[in-house]
């Protein structure tokens, strides 16, 4: 039986801004979308999330060139167009952060 493969995508928030990066290189791209990434089972999800953590760094690098153009931090009520669907359903949603 194949597992279903899970997509975990990251809120890391700067004060009011939060880190978004246009895809490139599969579905979505040169969408803007959050910090994000897929594993098989939803065993891994929780850990997939930790994984993209800036633990103590001051800016954020550029691990995947090949899945992303890049990162920029943006205002939660302005992020760049056009928006990936899973973070537009999220923008569009009742969530607002602190």
């Amino acid at each position: 039986m194949q597992r279903p493969l899970v997509g975990v995508g990251v809120l890391i928030f700067r004060g009011t801004r939060i880190l978004v990066g246009r895809r490139k290189g599969s579905h979505g791209a040169g969408t803007f979308a959050l910090p994000a990434r897929s594993d098989e089972g939803a065993a891994k999800a929780a850990a997939a999330g930790s994984k993209k953590g800036l633990y103590g760094e001051p800016e954020p690098r550029l691990m995947e060139p090949e899945k992303c153009e890049g990162w920029q931090w943006a205002p939660w009520g302005a992020i760049p167009e056009p928006v990936f669907l899973p973070l537009k359903h999220l923008l569009q949603s009742p969530y607002r952060p602190l």
